[in-house]
């Protein structure tokens, strides 16, 4: 009976850590990223924000804004976006202990991925 209290409290604490985590991860985030196949390194801003049981994720690289829709579950975050006149593409991120969200993402059709890290500022 020890055993089944323990078992279950410790799945509540899990539970109830990724519950406070999905509720952290709104806000504003400086991403930097490289391009799939080293084509370059960028760097700009993502907004996350909560809509319901989904995320609005929106890129601002440069003058390009593009805009996702995400779900998060067990510390991950993944995310189907469509930039302006581009192609489709999804992503696929990490919640790290730190708060930063690290991951990758191709366009629809791709064969090599990018990589992105995303940093609360002043983190």
């Amino acid at each position: 009976m020890r055993a089944f209290f323990a078992l279950a409290t410790g799945l509540c604490l899990v539970a109830s850590t990724y519950v406070i985590q999905a509720a952290e991860i709104g806000g504003r985030y400086d991403v930097v990223g490289s391009n799939p196949g080293n084509q370059g390194q960028y760097r700009g801003e993502v907004v996350i924000e909560p809509q319901g049981e989904t995320y609005r994720i929106t890129w601002t690289i440069g003058s390009d804004r593009t805009e996702g829709t995400g779900i998060f579950r067990d510390g991950r975050l993944a995310v189907v976006y469509q930039p302006d006149n581009a192609r489709p593409g999804v992503a696929f991120y990490d919640l790290r202990g730190d708060g930063s969200l690290s991951g990758t993402w191709v366009v629809h059709g791709g064969a090599k991925l990018g990589a992105e890290v995303w940093q609360k500022p002043g983190a």
